[in-house]
């Protein structure tokens, strides 16, 4: 049988001014959360590569990070203006907080490393508090692999960013991008 296709849904552009939107403030969670949505959103990481991210990944200089993925793969995703101004600004409310410390670069509000469960959270309550309905870190992961097709990047830089080996992710992540080509 024919299993049908689903297209992934993506994050357009009014919710993602909406969930930015809610952790605008200066306190600790909005600069975190701030840093870790448009990290998500300018490198495609997983979940769990970018809730591991430790200090010593990011180049602010350069605008990299340095993910370890599936199989202990490495690879270097570059990120933007606005991402490295949201994690300067959430390194320096993170200086003072307790665990400043760690080494992992997410914190919690009590000082320890941010889990893989506690970054899921983190994007279910923002999501919901933004009324954006299944806000979750894969999403994000879709949303940029569909902008990237839908300006035609390059398929492999793509699957470069994104730690694939397999064309049939990209063929997979690009359905939703394709119907928009072909839209156009």
């Amino acid at each position: 049988p024919t299993v049908p296709q689903k297209l992934v849904p993506v994050v357009d552009d009014p919710d993602l001014t909406q969930l930015l939107s809610v952790c605008s403030g200066r306190s600790f969670c909005d600069r975190r959360d701030t840093a870790l949505i448009r990290l998500f959103l300018d490198t495609g990481v997983r979940l769990a590569e970018g809730a591991l991210v430790s200090q010593e990944d990011v180049d602010l200089k350069r605008q990299l990070l340095a993910v370890r993925g599936k199989g202990g793969h490495q690879r270097r995703v570059a990120f933007g203006d606005n991402t490295a101004l949201a994690l300067v600004r959430y390194l320096r409310v993170r200086a003072p907080h307790a665990g400043a410390e760690q080494s992992a670069l997410f914190l919690s509000t009590r000082g320890v490393p941010m889990s893989t469960n506690a970054v899921k959270g983190m994007f279910a309550r923002r999501g919901r508090a933004a009324g954006v309905s299944h806000m979750h870190a894969h999403r994000l992961r879709h949303t940029l692999a569909h902008e990237w097709q839908v300006h035609n990047g390059n398929e492999t830089d793509l699957m470069a960013i994104m730690g694939w080996r397999s064309p049939e992710m990209l063929r997979r992540y690009g359905r939703s991008a394709a119907e928009v080509r072909a839209q156009r």
